[in-house]
């Protein structure tokens, strides 16, 4: 259904996955293909962030598997920095979409704080914690 390539941050945590070269049924954001069948049954959500964990979270609670790559890995300067939707990404906004995708996808996603370092400024912010692994074993189907 779904695959995508690993995001370099949190990379040094999947040591033992390249040895495997990918890891099944897993996060997978910002580099994402779908195939034609999972892409005409996924509902794309009016969540104005996290969309791409709606998606995946959809597809896996619907029996998809979807596969990350390690083999490469793909990265961004750091989140929310100038350009691209950081004048609307605000912590109210991002805190909203938490509470979003928990209510679409509860008991799968849980609603956190986070505290950063470097991104955001550093500090507190409302974040997500999400199982994947357990969003898809929750389809009956198989």
């Amino acid at each position: 259904g779904q695959v995508g390539v690993s995001c370099r941050e949190g990379n040094n945590h999947v040591k033992q996955k390249l040895e495997l070269r990918y890891q099944e049924n897993a996060r997978c954001i910002r580099a994402i293909g779908l195939n034609k069948e999972a892409a005409e049954r996924v509902k794309y959500s009016e969540i104005e962030f996290k969309s791409d964990f709606d998606v995946t979270l959809q597809l896996l609670r619907q029996g998809f598997d979807n596969y990350v790559s390690f083999q490469w890995a793909q990265d961004h300067r750091t989140s929310n920095d100038k350009g691209g939707c950081f004048e609307d990404r605000t912590d109210d906004a991002l805190t909203r979409c938490a509470y979003e995708l928990h209510e679409r996808h509860e008991p799968f996603v849980t609603v956190v704080k986070k505290t950063t370092k470097g991104s955001w400024g550093g500090g507190e912010r409302t974040d997500v914690r999400v199982q994947w692994k357990k969003a898809r074993a929750s389809y009956a189907g198989d």
